[in-house]
């Protein structure tokens, strides 16, 4: 499952309380963390990482990805938050 959608705190907040809860319940769930396809916080499976990502935004930060693994597979869903979209030169030409 891929889903792409603006970049919304209160989102990602609910995403890092639910891989909280799962620690607490001894299910705990793998994540990964990426901005613009470049991997921030390593897959692992302690929250107490998850926000380590904040760090690395800056005013060129395009997407921040969250990929929550399924068991030991490669297998992950994605939540793409954007933070900038980017502008192809054909829509800044029909702007003008």
């Amino acid at each position: 499952m891929e889903s792409r959608q603006p970049y919304k705190p209160e989102i990602i907040q609910r995403i890092f309380e639910q891989l909280c809860f799962l620690e607490k319940q001894g299910q705990s769930r793998d994540y990964e963390i990426r901005l613009d396809q470049f991997t921030v916080v390593p897959r692992t499976n302690l929250p107490g990482s998850f926000f380590n990502y904040e760090a690395c935004i800056d005013e060129w930060t395009k997407e921040v990805s969250i990929w929550l693994y399924k068991g030991a597979s490669r297998v992950a869903d994605k939540y793409i938050f954007i933070l900038k979209e980017e502008v192809s030169e054909a829509d800044i030409l029909r702007r003008k």
